[in-house]
């Protein structure tokens, strides 16, 4: 159930012609489901309709207008359904480009666009959910309670001054170069980084030292150099001349593998 007030942006054909109270109900009478509108807790009028299905839109059960404050109920979705964008964002793993799923999303998209201009209903910003066939839904009348809804960022210089300045902490500072990176608090696969910057010596406190890096904290320099100097790859002896003719049997004449090998030498046995 979601509320709306006067600054959300739902659009009709003819939202500006009708005041509040008119408007949600002949919204109610679009989505064919009930209205009511409450004064108080007195009841000054109530539309009883069936429940109607509208193909790729989230159910609603009522529409109910009380005190300037429109209330929409409608079905709760199961665990199974999931914010398209999160499924968008990780195209590249969950949808193959032109495949079958692709085209079936396409087409569903288009679809609900479809369905709200048959009825003359226009919103700016609907929420998609999809479930696990990628089946969608979508809720016009959603309302984002994020802490951090997504919006335009532009960078300011003022930002980075205020941070270097003091003025901003490095919490705050961080959760804004998250914000420009597109992330979100909430969703696991893109939520907010954060550097890791205590060594969990201790349960408050223990800063690391950031002028040194992870591994060269926990293995030290030597290990660090153990791991990633230059391979030896000179021969630590002077070869036999077995040895030798073995190592040059694919340029060495047959006669030297013969003097120097042994007697009946097969060449393919050496390469």
């Amino acid at each position: 159930m979601g509320e709306l007030g006067e600054g959300d942006d739902i659009l009709s054909s003819d939202a500006s012609e009708k005041d509040d109270g008119e408007y949600w109900k002949d919204v109610s009478r679009r989505f064919g489901t009930c209205y009511c509108r409450m004064e108080g807790e007195a009841i000054i009028e109530s539309v009883f309709r069936p429940f109607r299905v509208i193909p790729h839109i989230v159910p609603i059960i009522a529409i109910v207008d009380k005190d300037d404050v429109v209330a929409v109920v409608s079905s709760e979705l199961g665990p199974d359904w999931v914010n398209l964008n999160t499924v968008l964002r990780h195209y590249h793993s969950n949808i193959e480009p032109y495949s079958q799923i692709h085209n079936f999303v396409a087409a569903s998209l288009a679809d609900i666009y479809y369905q709200f201009d048959r009825l003359e209903f226009y919103v700016t910003e609907p929420q998609f959910f999809c479930d696990n066939a990628f089946w969608l839904l979508c809720d016009p009348f959603a309302k984002n309670t994020d802490a951090f809804p997504h919006e335009d960022f532009a960078y300011q210089n003022e930002v980075t001054l205020n941070w270097i300045n003091g003025l901003t902490s490095n919490y705050d500072y961080i959760m804004i170069l998250n914000k420009a990176a597109g992330r979100v608090r909430g969703e696991v696969h893109n939520h907010p980084v954060f550097p890791w910057v205590c060594d969990f010596k201790q349960k408050d406190g223990g800063w690391r030292d950031l002028t040194r890096t992870k591994y060269r904290l926990t293995k030290g320099d030597d290990q660090l150099g153990q791991n990633f100097r230059h391979l030896s790859h000179h021969v630590s002896e002077v070869l036999s001349d077995i040895g030798y003719m073995v190592y040059k049997a694919r340029v060495e004449t047959k006669s030297n593998l013969c003097k120097h090998v042994r007697s009946k030498v097969r060449v393919n046995e050496l390469t």
